[in-house]
């Protein structure tokens, strides 16, 4: 199995049980290959279900409201559906789901997505209907929060470069 590590020449990854091959995929991710055993496989959040009452209302605004790329939308029957979509230039994906396991829709908080301008965005949502909290400033960052329809909240942040992951 692979597994990838995002990093930069700003920072490096040393583990004294680690020891691989690096095998580049595209200018900012690597994959490392002949892992240990020991060593930890998890590198990285990938999907994140985000549970919803009605998929085509949802895949709506996530699509058209908030500029959402749908990498995959199937069904192999009406009661299976697999939504799936990313923010331009992002790793991290969101999966629409009708809610299971304990979910309730609306029930995802605190979601966290960046903008380089968040005044413009701030407008640009605004003016598609979408209801905003007013601008914060706070930790040397800018925020504002959002629900989706079904209510799971949202934080739209732009922060500096000293808050950046």
């Amino acid at each position: 199995m692979k597994n990838c590590k995002n990093f930069d020449d700003r920072a490096y990854f040393f583990h004294k049980t680690f020891i691989a091959d690096l095998i580049s995929i595209d200018n900012d991710r690597y994959c490392f290959l002949n892992m240990e055993q020991d060593a930890m496989a998890i590198c990285r959040v990938d999907t994140i279900s985000i549970p919803v009452s009605d998929q085509n209302q949802a895949l709506q605004f996530y699509r058209d409201v908030l500029g959402f790329e749908v990498i995959r939308d199937h069904a192999d029957n009406q009661q299976m559906r697999w939504v799936q979509l990313v923010p331009k230039g992002a790793e991290t994906t969101i999966s629409l789901v009708k809610p299971f396991a304990g979910m309730e829709a609306g029930g995802v908080q605190g979601l966290v997505v960046q903008t380089h301008d968040i005044q413009l965005t701030y407008q640009e949502l605004s003016g598609k209907g979408v209801a905003l909290s007013e601008i914060i400033t706070m930790m040397e960052g800018r925020f504002a929060t959002f629900n989706d329809p079904d209510g799971n909240g949202w934080v739209l942040i732009q922060s500096t470069a000293t808050m950046l992951a």
